[in-house]
């Protein structure tokens, strides 16, 4: 591929020129849109401008970041002065990989067992997280139901594995900075080998890799299902690059099934899955029903700008404050703009009325809620977002930007409030509605709860994986 560019010096575009400097392939050119980064290298790579490829008489891009390609090809469009060839980020994996040779690994019939395994990825290992916290959940599941043969692919050792899951942990020695490396692969191939015939069940693009290459090598030892956790646009062309190895995509919303099913994935082999989460069967609580109190509000997540909007958040907490409107808002999670919130809150004398909370454990996410009154969430998209329904599980009231998801769990002015995604003074006018009318957060607040209660079961959940996988093994 000649005058490929890299566009992105990420940690994504960093994974990337990595690989392909291991197995010799050539880079035109790295360049990224931040003048910071201009003359600094990567390896022995340069990272240059954008203005770069007006040099370029023809080229074959890979956009690395995950948001905003859109803005960065028009913007390649405006400098190139043409359409440049692209290649997606999966695609020059995929055809990187294609001329690495793992017939030492894969050169002979594998010994394997007599039952099939069910094994779930967690490659980024077992910390506190909505995707940690549910693939322990369902492999604790799958066990207490009898189902032996069932393991988490993990990286590393872990303190979160004791009591019933403490032998089913398949740890792989991998380097999570650097997840597309040959040495990485490798670790993945010969753990996946040792629990063939299996259903490999990921959460993320990139935990298809080496089940695509023991696939190709065993087609009829090993099923790959992929949960869609994410309804942004590079995440769905991430997905559709893996058609050809994926033989079921679960998606975590009804907005991303009908996205896949649009980009032409049959209807037949995507699935939605409602995530389970902890919620009590009967609402013990209170709500701030006295003017005199401030409102409660609260958010739990990544504390960063991309995706979550931390600088939005900054906008409508001043925007609370002009109108006068009584709140306390505790932010809990952890972030790179955690720092900048908090000077935020100092330089604006905030102290007595916004708090970071730090991160939450399990046990405490659910006390955190049942002590709000609103939970709130400005992000510019989500899957189907984990805080938000544990946030409704434990009645609080939902007013939230109109992301992925929040349709499936969340009416409009009955059990909560949907607004446009990045309008914070649509977010403000329906706090400035519940602070002024107190009653209506016990009302839809506990129709918020009942929203959930009804459809989060953990047995039903369990009894939709059972049967997908029942189906993809072929029994």
């Amino acid at each position: 591929m000649e005058n490929l560019v890299i566009y992105g010096a990420g940690e994504r575009g960093r994974n990337l020129i990595a690989l392909m400097d291991s197995c010799s392939r050539e880079i035109g050119a790295v360049v990224d849109g931040s003048r910071e980064l201009w003359g600094t290298y990567i390896g022995r790579h340069q990272i240059k401008s954008p203005e770069a490829l007006r040099d370029m008489e023809e080229m074959t891009v890979c956009i690395t970041p995950m948001f905003h390609v859109d803005s960065i090809r028009s913007g390649i469009r405006d400098i190139f002065q043409g359409e440049a060839r692209e290649i997606s980020y999966n695609r020059l994996i995929q055809q990187i990989y294609a001329a690495v040779d793992f017939s030492d690994l894969l050169g002979s019939e594998p010994i394997y067992k007599q039952e099939e395994s069910v094994v779930f990825a967690c490659l980024d290992g077992l910390a506190l997280g909505g995707v940690q916290e549910w693939t322990k959940d369902i492999c604790r599941k799958f066990l207490e139901e009898g189902k032996e043969h069932t393991y988490i692919l993990s990286s590393g050792n872990s303190n979160h594995t004791a009591g019933a899951l403490e032998n089913h942990i398949v740890y792989a020695n991998i380097d999570t900075r650097n997840r597309y490396s040959v040495d990485n692969i490798r670790q993945l191939i010969v753990c996946l080998k040792k629990c063939l015939p299996c259903v490999l069940v990921t959460s993320y693009p990139y935990e298809v890799f080496a089940g695509k290459i023991v696939k190709e090598a065993y087609p009829d030892l090993i099923k790959i299902i992929s949960g869609i956790r994410n309804a942004a646009e590079n995440t769905y062309q991430e997905y559709m690059d893996f058609r050809d190895c994926v033989d079921a995509y679960v998606c975590v919303s009804s907005d991303i099934t009908r996205e896949m099913i649009k980009r032409g994935i049959e209807e037949e082999r995507v699935h939605t899955m409602i995530c389970p989460v902890d919620c009590p069967q009967e609402l013990v609580r209170l709500y701030t029903t006295e003017r005199a109190r401030p409102v409660r509000l609260g958010y739990a997540g990544r504390i960063v700008i991309s995706q979550k909007r931390m600088d939005l958040m900054e906008k409508l907490i001043v925007t609370l404050e002009k109108r006068k409107v009584n709140f306390y808002f505790e932010l809990a999670g952890a972030g790179e703009y955690r720092d900048k919130l908090q000077e935020f809150i100092v330089s604006r004398h905030l102290q007595e009325k916004v708090r970071l909370a730090g991160v939450l454990d399990k046990q405490g996410i659910g006390s955190f809620w049942r002590d709000k009154d609103i939970c709130v969430n400005i992000a510019d998209f989500e899957g189907r977002s984990r805080s938000i329904a544990e946030a409704m599980a434990n009645g609080a009231v939902p007013v939230v930007t109109n992301t992925s998801g929040v349709n499936d769990d969340i009416r409009d002015g009955e059990s909560g409030y949907i607004v446009s995604t990045g309008d914070y003074e649509a977010i403000a006018d329906r706090i400035e509605e519940l602070e002024h009318n107190r009653i209506l957060l016990s009302a839809l607040g506990r129709k918020a709860h009942m929203e959930l209660k009804e459809k989060c079961s953990m047995d039903r959940h369990y009894q939709f994986w059972r049967e997908l996988i029942d189906r993809e093994m072929g029994e």
